[in-house]
């Protein structure tokens, strides 16, 4: 993954809306979840204060999405966490190799 592409996802990260909560699914009046819906803001007795940002049929998508905006910008942070120290090994791994090209040329 290019740095490029991780700025774009990043920009996309950025630019969603959260409303003044996480992403969750709906809920009834009751306080049981609404099987398709996922919707951003909070709730108050039931009621979502927000639009409705996804419709899913199936309960593990649901899951997965309305988990993306923290999971996300975790899996960008590791990522960066991963090619930082690459591109340490990488440096160490160079001066080294001068060094072992310098000490055969003696």
């Amino acid at each position: 993954m290019t740095p490029e592409r991780l700025q774009e996802i990043k920009a996309r990260r950025a630019a969603i809306t959260m409303g003044e909560g996480n992403w969750h699914r709906m809920l009834y009046e009751d306080g049981t979840r609404m099987p398709d819906y996922i919707s951003a803001g909070q709730t108050k007795k039931g009621y979502s204060l927000d639009v409705i940002i996804s419709e899913c049929e199936k309960p593990e998508n649901m899951e997965f999405i309305s988990h993306c905006p923290t999971d996300i910008p975790d899996c960008l942070e590791y990522i960066e966490r991963l090619h930082t120290e690459l591109l340490r090994r990488e440096n160490r791994i160079a001066a080294l190799s001068k060094r072992v090209t310098e000490l055969e040329a003696e």
